[in-house]
């Protein structure tokens, strides 16, 4: 089964500690799960290191630990009913200890934790079990087409009953509790509180107390210390969003996105790269903007005009103002017409061939190629000869523009 799905870090622990625990039964020898558990993580690393940093081993290795530890404490809270109900209250502890040692990485990587995992895993649990039993069975019945068809097809309907049950889970009110944020540090520190909370709970120190007392505050300390200093500045970011020309506008009060179009498939390429930054730098959610539109005076701290060609724009803030390009050719008939001084010109024209440097009369202090410029459209000699300031961020992940820089 792990090599027909791919041995992923989490299947390739499971399987592993699967075979030493049979490996242990043959033998006539009783193992230690935390022994075991150890000697797969140990194996999985000597033959790739860097599984360490991969997320799947990670939550994998968490959750099996924190079941380990948790079940049993928290299952002698219940007491012993009738089989049904010690089912009921299994799969309910089962969950609830999976997710003390994973929601700290849940809040890391995915910014949110769901708050109806309870709902969730008593349906996929159940679910899942069965589709294995079926699929182990399937498999012994292929040279039976008639009833392998007739597994494959209660299969599939289990299958589209469990994804269609997630989603509407999903779309519940308060399912999850989103825009959450911890750094580095404050994931290393959480993940000790509770690992200090497991010593002392197992030695009664005083001095584990105090550790963990310290610990629960630096995190603490550190949250309210991000959270002040994040937003204390207006500024722009150019991101990298494939073809689509992404460019983020997050000031004190408001936050925009300025993108190329406003289609579903878009938004969804202008999400995916602007949001870990915005959750991690605490803004609003973002109102999307139509680059080539015109808005004129947004909420008093945003102001976008027109250019005299009609193609291209300005927009102001309070703190810089930038140019945006959305036809390039189109900069020689500015030339005489523009006497002002721009922070920032940015190039987001998709279907520009050649791009020279403008001659030193124009007045802006950076430009910035998008990632919306074809890849195989390169610089003329004449920026660089000019000593003219650009930053390409095709070759990059964002440019950050930040007021008084």
């Amino acid at each position: 089964y792990a090599l027909m799905t791919g041995l992923s870090p989490s299947v390739t622990r499971s399987s592993l500690m699967f075979s030493l625990v049979n490996t242990g039964k043959i033998l006539n020898r009783n193992s230690s799960v935390y022994n075991t558990l150890l000697l797969a993580a140990f194996i999985q690393l000597s033959i790739n290191p860097d599984y360490l940093f991969d997320p799947g081993f990670q939550f994998s290795y968490m959750a099996v630990f924190s079941i380990v530890y948790f079940h049993p404490v928290i299952r002698r809270l219940f007491p012993e009913l009738n089989p049904l109900a010690n089912k009921i209250i299994d799969l309910t502890v089962v969950s609830v200890s999976a997710q003390i040692l994973t929601f700290p990485l849940a809040i890391y990587y995915f910014n949110q934790f769901p708050l109806f995992f309870l709902f969730s895993n008593f349906i996929l649990i159940p679910l899942v079990t069965v589709l294995m039993m079926m699929f182990l069975s399937s498999c012994l019945l292929i040279g039976f087409p008639l009833i392998y068809k007739f597994f494959i097809g209660i299969m599939v309907q289990i299958t589209q009953f469990m994804n269609s049950s997630m989603y509407l889970i999903d779309d519940l009110p308060f399912a999850v509790i989103k825009d959450l944020y911890i750094n580095d540090f404050q994931l290393f520190l959480l993940l000790i509180v509770i690992l200090l909370f497991i010593h002392f709970r197992e030695y009664k120190r005083f001095k584990t107390f105090l550790a963990l007392q310290v610990s629960a505050a630096l995190f603490l300390l550190l949250g309210f210390f991000c959270k002040f200093s994040a937003a204390n500045k207006d500024e722009l970011i150019v991101y990298n969003c494939g073809n689509i020309p992404c460019i983020g506008l997050h000031l004190r009060n408001n936050n925009y996105i300025l993108t190329g179009t406003l289609s579903s498939e878009d938004s969804t390429s202008v999400y995916y790269a602007t949001e870990n930054y915005r959750i991690s730098k605490f803004r609003k959610a973002p109102i999307i903007l139509k680059i080539d539109s015109l808005y004129q005076n947004l909420n008093n701290d945003v102001y976008q005009c027109v250019l005299p060609d009609s193609i291209n724009f300005l927009w102001k803030t309070k703190h810089f103002n930038f140019l945006l390009f959305n036809n390039y050719e189109s900069l020689k008939r500015l030339h005489p017409k523009l006497n002002f001084h721009a922070d920032l010109a940015i190039i987001t024209d998709r279907k520009v061939r050649t791009i020279q440097a403008p001659d030193s009369v124009f007045s802006v202090s950076k430009w910035v190629l998008s990632s919306a410029v074809p890849w195989y459209v390169n610089l003329d000699s004449s920026w660089y000869e000019n000593h003219t300031d650009v930053f390409d961020v095709r070759s990059s992940k964002a440019y950050v523009y930040r007021e008084c820089e």
